[in-house]
């Protein structure tokens, strides 16, 4: 799966509702439901999620629960966290990283 993921974080009531009753540790963004939801549950055992998204979800206390799912479920095999404006378009700072969905421990890199 390649992906880049939803930025939204301005629910209507109808997908705040939706938000919380579904995702209620992700809510936060639709980013961050969408690569747990999306990428993480959708992609096969010993296949890859390969996504750019903002990188709060490493930062900020909003995501820290998504982060613990991230490392429980995944190997983060690679990330890199790019400077703001690295590309035109990207009005956030975002980061590209794939994940293997593998029951076994791998090391990954990370660059910044």
């Amino acid at each position: 799966m390649v992906t880049n993921p939803p930025y939204h974080n301005k629910y209507n009531p109808v997908l705040k509702k939706f938000m919380q009753k579904n995702y209620k540790d992700e809510k936060s963004d639709l980013f961050s439901a969408f690569i747990v939801v999306r990428a993480l549950r959708l992609t096969q055992r010993n296949g890859y999620a390969a996504l750019m998204s903002p990188f709060t979800w490493m930062f900020i206390s909003s995501h820290e629960k998504l982060r613990h799912y991230i490392l429980e479920n995944a190997t983060i095999s690679s990330l890199v966290q790019l400077e703001y404006s690295a590309f035109e378009e990207a009005t956030v700072p975002i980061c590209t990283f794939y994940k293997k969905i593998s029951m076994k421990r791998l090391k990954g890199s990370i660059f910044v």
